[in-house]
C-alpha cells in the first residue's frame, strides 16, 4: 500500500486546444539521425487547418480511433475498397453483424419472391415470399410448391444460391467466431517519475483482464512487447519538419507467461530520443507512444496481438501508479482492482535531480564515450533481422542498473522490472556448436555470475563503454562472416523465368492439391466452378432417374403440365440436392433403382455443401498481406550517402499491418564458379511501427555492400543481378502472420534518380497519392560521380 508520507502530485492541467506553432516544435537533437526518417512524407502546417494537432489526439483520447494519424484518404488507390469488406465485416461488433447477415438472407428471400410473383403461381406476395423462404430455408412444407415452368426455374436457382449463401454466411460467422482477441487493459495514461538520483523513467501499465479464478488459466504465454515513438521534429540540416519514428528500449520486453499486471519501463537515460525532456518541453512535443503486444493465448493456442497509443495529454508528469494488486497470504488468493489500472499517485522529480540531468547532458559529449554515435553506427545498430542469428538486438545483455538508482516507491510487483531480467538469454555473438567458435569467455563469466547472484550491479560508465566496445567489435566480426558465409546460399544458374512446369512429381494429385488450387482463386470463378459442378451433378442424376420415368418418379398434375418428363426430373433432382421437399415430385415409393439414386445425390449435396462451407471459411479467414512494391528499385545518393532505394505500402482500406519487418536479399552469379549466390542485404531501417503510410527501405552502398561493384546499368545486366524483397507482419484482423514478397530483375534498377514525396501530412488530414509511388525525380549529380 502507498505510504502515508506520500502527498499528492498536483496535475499539470494540459489544455487541448493549445495550437501547434512552428517555432515550438522542437529541433532534432544529435541522435534524431535521418536513420530514423519516414521518408516520402511532406509535413504541412496550415493555419486553416481545424485541428490543432497532427496526430488523432481528441479521438485517440476518447478511445475513438486506433490509428495514430488523422483522417487517411487515398487517391487512386490501386486496391478497390469493396475487396476490403470482409475486413469490415469482421471488425463489426456482433449486434451490427448479426443486423446484416438478417437483412442479406431476407432480401434475398424478398428478391426471389418477386420472381415468383411475375410467374403468375400465386397472386399474394405474402405467398410468394413464404414459398421463397422455405426454399431458402430448405424446408418445404408442402402446402407452397412452385406449379408452373418458369416457378421451377426460379426454384432452380434459388436453390443454388441459398447454397452458396448458407456456406458463405456461416463460413463468414465462423471466422468471426474464430478470431482471436487479447483480453488486455492498458492503462490509459502513463507516468513520467524518477528513477533513481539522476535519470526518470516513462512507465506504462498492462493487465490480463481476464475473469478466471484459476491463476493457470487464460495465460499469455510467450508475451513480447515493444514501444515506438512518433515524433514530429525540426531537420537539422534544412529547416523544415520532418517525422521521425524510434524505437524506444524497454528494460524487460520478453516474458514467458503474463497472467496479471505488469510495468514497462523505459529509462529515459542519455541514449534515449526523451532525453532532456522537461515538463514544459512536453508539452510543446508533437509526437505520440504506441505500445504493442504479441502474445499467444494459453486456451486457444493462438496468436494475440493488442496496440494501444499514447498522446501528450496522456502523460502524467511527476506521478507514478498507485498499487492495484492485494495479496492475501492467509486465502491465498491476488485481488487484482482494474478500477485503479490507470490511478497515479503524487512521486515528484526533485530540482536537483533535474539540473544534474542538464549537467550530465552537458558534459556527456566529453566523457560518455558512446554519447554521439556517428551516422555509420547508426546504421550498423539497426541490420536486417535474421541477417546474423545475434543482429536482430544490438544489445541483448543490457546494461546492469546500480542498486542506488531503483526506485524505492515502485510497488512490488514492478521491483524486478528495474533491473534487466536474466531468466532467458542468448549469448552475444556466440555462434552454434556446429560451427567451431568458441564462446566468449567474459560471456560466460558474466552469465554464471548472473545465475549465481555473485555478479554486483554497480557497474560504472567505463565499465560498460569498454564492454559495449568490445562487444561491438565482436558483433562486427559475427555480422562480417555470417554475411559471407552463413547466409550464401548456392543455386543453379537459371535465367528469368516466370513460370513453372513440374513433371513426374513424386506427389500424387489429392484433396489438398484441389484445397490450395481453391485458395488462390478468385472468388468469381469458385462462384463458376461451384453453379457449374451443381448442374453437372445435377444433369446427371436427373438423366438416370429420366431413364426410370415411368415407374420411378410421382409427381402432381400441375407440375408435369407444361414440362418435359426431362424437366420433371431434373426438378427432383434439384430438390434433393437441395434438400427442399416439397412433395409436389419424389421418388416413387414403390421404386427402388429411383429411391437409390436420390439418396445417393443426397449425400453427395451433404458433402459437396461441407466442401464449399471449409473453403468459404478458409477464404474468408486467410489474411492476406495486400503489399504494393514499388515497380522499380532506385539506385541514388540519400542524406549523402549512396543507397538503394525501395518502396512499399498497405493498400488496404481498413485494418493495419502491426509488427511489419522487411528483409532484403541479392542474387548474383558467382565469375569464378559461374554459379549465382544470395545473401541478405542490411537495411537502415528494416522495422516499422505501421505500415498504414508508404514506407521507403534504405540500403547504404559502402565498401561492403554487394552492389559497390556496380556503376552502370549493364553492370547489373552482366552479372544478372536480381532483388527479392520479402514481408512479414501481423494482421491486426486475424491477429496471424502475413507475407508479401517483390523480386526485382536486372532491368528493373533505376540509376541518379530518386522517388518523389507520396504523403502530404497535415494536422486536417493524411493524403496518400498513388499516382506519384512510382514517380521517380532525377537527382541533382548522378550516381556514377557520387564520391
Amino acid at each position: 500500500m502507498p505510504s502515508k508520507k506520500r502527498t499528492q502530485f498536483q496535475r499539470a492541467s494540459v489544455p487541448s486546444s493549445v495550437e501547434v506553432n512552428p517555432s515550438s516544435i522542437l529541433s532534432a537533437p544529435w541522435h534524431s539521425s535521418w536513420v530514423y526518417d519516414w521518408p516520402g512524407v511532406d509535413i504541412h502546417l496550415d493555419k486553416r487547418c481545424q485541428n490543432h494537432h497532427f496526430f488523432a489526439r481528441h479521438a485517440l483520447r476518447e478511445n475513438q480511433q486506433q490509428s495514430f494519424l488523422p483522417r487517411l484518404h487515398t487517391i487512386n488507390n490501386p486496391r478497390k475498397q469493396y475487396k476490403d469488406l470482409i475486413y469490415i465485416l469482421l471488425n463489426m461488433r456482433w449486434v451490427p453483424f448479426t443486423m446484416i447477415l438478417v437483412g442479406v438472407y431476407f432480401g434475398m428471400c424478398s428478391v426471389f419472391a418477386l420472381f415468383l410473383k411475375s410467374c403468375g403461381d400465386y397472386d399474394s406476395f405474402q405467398n410468394n415470399f413464404d414459398l421463397s423462404f422455405q426454399t431458402m430455408a430448405t424446408i418445404g412444407f408442402g402446402v407452397l410448391y412452385p406449379k408452373s415452368r418458369c416457378a421451377n426455374y426460379v426454384i432452380i436457382a434459388q436453390a443454388i444460391v441459398s447454397m452458396l449463401l448458407l456456406a458463405a454466411l456461416s463460413g463468414m460467422v465462423f471466422a468471426k467466431f474464430a478470431k482471436p482477441k487479447a483480453k488486455m487493459a492498458f492503462s490509459s495514461v502513463c507516468c513520467v517519475q524518477p528513477y533513481g538520483k539522476d535519470k526518470l523513467a516513462l512507465v506504462f501499465r498492462v493487465a490480463n483482464a481476464t475473469r478466471s479464478s484459476d491463476v493457470t488459466r487464460d495465460v499469455i504465454m510467450d508475451a513480447s512487447f515493444s514501444l515506438h515513438l512518433m515524433r514530429i521534429e525540426k531537420s537539422v540540416s534544412a529547416d523544415k519538419l520532418v517525422m521521425r519514428q524510434y524505437p524506444l528500449t524497454l528494460l524487460q520486453s520478453n516474458y514467458i507467461t503474463f497472467r496479471m499486471a505488469m510495468a514497462l519501463v523505459h529509462v529515459i537515460d542519455v541514449d534515449s530520443p526523451l532525453h532532456g525532456l522537461t515538463q514544459d518541453t512536453l508539452l510543446q512535443s508533437e509526437m505520440i507512444f504506441q505500445v504493442s503486444m504479441t502474445g499467444v493465448d494459453s486456451t486457444l493456442q493462438d496468436t494475440v496481438i493488442e496496440r494501444r497509443l499514447y498522446t501528450v495529454e496522456m502523460i502524467r508528469w511527476g506521478e507514478k501508479f498507485a498499487e492495484m494488486l492485494d495479496f492475501d497470504e492467509q486465502t491465498s488468493v491476488v485481488s487484482v482492482d482494474f478500477a485503479t489500472l490507470s490511478s497515479t499517485v503524487s512521486a515528484p522529480i526533485a530540482p536537483a535531480a533535474r539540473s544534474f540531468r542538464h549537467k550530465e547532458n552537458t558534459l556527456a559529449h566529453t566523457t560518455r564515450v558512446r554519447a554521439q554515435p556517428s551516422e555509420s553506427e547508426l546504421l550498423v545498430s539497426s541490420p536486417t533481422p535474421k541477417m546474423s542469428w545475434a543482429s536482430s538486438q544490438r544489445r541483448i545483455l543490457q546494461r546492469m542498473q546500480s542498486p542506488g538508482i531503483q526506485s524505492a516507491d515502485m510497488e512490488p510487483l514492478f521491483e524486478p522490472l528495474l533491473q534487466p531480467s536474466i531468466g532467458i538469454q542468448r549469448l552475444r555473438n556466440i555462434r552454434r556448436a556446429s560451427q567451431d567458435i568458441d564462446m566468449v569467455p567474459q560471456q560466460l563469466v558474466r552469465l554464471r555470475q548472473q545465475l549465481a547472484g555473485t555478479e554486483s550491479l554497480t557497474t560504472s560508465d567505463d565499465v560498460d563503454n569498454d564492454n559495449d566496445d568490445f562487444y561491438e567489435q565482436e558483433e562486427d566480426k559475427v555480422l562480417i562472416s555470417s554475411v559471407n558465409s552463413r547466409h550464401s546460399v548456392e543455386i543453379t544458374n537459371t535465367p528469368r523465368f516466370v513460370r513453372v512446369h513440374s513433371k513426374n512429381v513424386p506427389m500424387s494429385y489429392s484433396f489438398m492439391s484441389f484445397y490450395y488450387t481453391a485458395l488462390h482463386m478468385k472468388w468469381p470463378r469458385i462462384l463458376i466452378m461451384i453453379v457449374g459442378s451443381s448442374l453437372l451433378v445435377n444433369t446427371i442424376f436427373a438423366a438416370l432417374l429420366y431413364a426410370n420415368y415411368a415407374d420411378g418418379i410421382v409427381a402432381s398434375e400441375a407440375v408435369t403440365n407444361g414440362s418435359h418428363p426431362f424437366e420433371v426430373a431434373f426438378y427432383l433432382s434439384l430438390h434433393a440436392w437441395g434438400t427442399i421437399g416439397y412433395g409436389s415430385v419424389a421418388p416413387n415409393p414403390d421404386n427402388t433403382l429411383s429411391n437409390i439414386w436420390v439418396a445417393i445425390e443426397s449425400i453427395l449435396s451433404v458433402i459437396f455443401v461441407t466442401i464449399f462451407t471449409g473453403i468459404a471459411w478458409s477464404k474468408f479467414a486467410r489474411p492476406r498481406a495486400h503489399i504494393h512494391f514499388s515497380q522499380n528499385i532506385v539506385l541514388s545518393t540519400y542524406n549523402g550517402h549512396k543507397c538503394l532505394l525501395l518502396r512499399a505500402a498497405n493498400t488496404r482500406h481498413h485494418g493495419d499491418i502491426r509488427e511489419s519487418n522487411f528483409r532484403m536479399g541479392v542474387i548474383l552469379s558467382n565469375s569464378k564458379t559461374g554459379l549465382r549466390q544470395m545473401q541478405d542485404v542490411p537495411l537502415v531501417n528494416p522495422q516499422w511501427p505501421s505500415i498504414l503510410l508508404p514506407v521507403t527501405l534504405v540500403h547504404i552502398i559502402d565498401e561492403n555492400s554487394p552492389f559497390h561493384q556496380f556503376q552502370t546499368p549493364e553492370d547489373f545486366s552482366a552479372h544478372r543481378v536480381s532483388v527479392i524483397t520479402l514481408f512479414t507482419g501481423l494482421d491486426s484482423t486475424f491477429a496471424e502472420n502475413v507475407y508479401a514478397r517483390k523480386t526485382y530483375f536486372w532491368d528493373d534498377f533505376v540509376m541518379s534518380k530518386h522517388f518523389e514525396n507520396t504523403v502530404d501530412f497535415t494536422p486536417d488530414h493524411v493524403t496518400v497519392d498513388y499516382n506519384k509511388f512510382d514517380s521517380l525525380v532525377d537527382d541533382d549529380i548522378p550516381f556514377h560521380l557520387q564520391v
